[in-house]
Formats: structure tokens, sequence, C-alpha cells
């Protein structure tokens, strides 16, 4: 699955997954035989930025990655933090390598 990984601040990985829930009910009826766990899945990350920090990482399956990735982007994304506060979620950055 293709992932992205986030921080969390002011909202917990159960928070983000009613988000994702609630987000999936409004597109299920085009996405009607695809269970949610094949869209998206939220779970812990083993690292975070440093000790206090949560992260979680964010993964799309591939078959419905462009489907899931916009509803990511475009819906729950945006209600989390409306909810929540802009910075309550943010992208993880790249490790240099």
């Amino acid at each position: 699955m293709e992932h992205s990984e986030y921080e969390l601040d002011l909202v917990t990985p159960e928070q983000v997954q009613v988000a994702v829930d609630a987000a999936i009910q409004e597109v299920k009826l085009a996405l009607e035989r695809v269970p949610n766990d094949q869209l998206i899945q939220v779970r812990p990350s083993k690292s975070g930025l440093d000790p206090a920090t949560t992260a979680i990482i964010v993964a799309f399956s591939p078959l419905a990655a462009k489907i899931a990735r916009d509803i990511w982007d475009n819906l729950i994304l945006p209600r989390i933090r409306r909810d929540n506060g802009q910075n309550s979620i943010r992208p993880v950055p790249d490790k240099p390598q």
C-alpha cells in the first residue's frame, strides 16, 4: 500500500479513524464493493520527531489509491483541521537518505 506519515497534535489516531470512517460513508455509494480497510488504514507509527510526538501512518491500497488519496486530501484532512485546528495533523518531512 502507498502510505503517508503525519504527526498529530490535538487529535488522536482514533479521532482520525472516525473522520476516515465518516468520509468513506459519504462516498460509499460509489465504492459499495470495496471494504473501508482496503481503501485507507490508519495505524500508529513507531517513530515521531521526539518521544512526546505521536505519529500515524495512513496507508492507501493500490487498487483505490487515487480515489482514497483524493478522499484523504480533499475531504478528511480538511475536516480534521477544521474541527481540531490547522496544525492538528501535519505531514512528517521526508527523511534524508
